[in-house]
């Protein structure tokens, strides 16, 4: 397998989390069996884990792939945090979903007062929940390791039980 090809999967894969056999295979312009062998490759290396139609990435390297999210243009993340954060006055009602992006608000908000949050993310639950009073309720669900949020229907259902006054999600959302 050329390195470069591999780094090519290996990239794909932080960025999605999960890539599909056939969309590999058209992608890299190769067969589905080169695409079969080289997973297989990855996955004896322990780069890779293979799962039905394709691979995703160990759970060892999920979190770096989130790590790569949160680094990946993170600049202009904090910018875009720190506009919605000053819109978010003490003793606010606000749901957050989950994100790189909202992660970066839940840090801008740390020094809000008595916010009442509602999230899905783990992150923002966690960051929120220890600082400044804050009522934090963190929405029931499946645990989406890679996203670091909560999902499926118990999550939507969850959700529906709760109002805000200001609700900040991200693109994946």
């Amino acid at each position: 397998m050329s390195e470069l090809r591999r780094n090519r999967i290996f990239d794909i894969l932080r960025v999605s989390g999960r890539v599909n056999l056939l969309d590999l295979a058209n992608e890299l312009e190769i067969s589905s069996e080169t695409v079969r062998r080289d997973l297989k490759r990855m996955a004896d290396e322990g780069v890779v884990e293979i799962v039905r139609g394709g691979a995703t990435l160990p759970d060892v390297l999920r979190e770096a792939a989130f790590q790569h999210c949160l680094n990946l243009n993170a600049d202009l993340k904090r910018k875009i945090a720190a506009a919605a954060a000053a819109l978010v006055n003490n003793g606010d009602t606000i749901m957050i979903g989950g994100g790189s992006t909202t992660c970066y608000l839940a840090l801008a908000l740390r020094d809000h007062r008595n916010l009442r949050v509602i999230t899905n993310s783990v992150d923002a639950a966690r960051i929120l929940g220890s600082r400044g009073e804050n009522e934090v309720h963190a929405v029931g669900g499946r645990l989406d390791d890679y996203l670091g949020s909560t999902v499926g229907v118990v999550a939507v259902e969850n959700i529906r039980r709760y109002s805000a006054e200001k609700t900040f999600f991200s693109v994946g959302a």
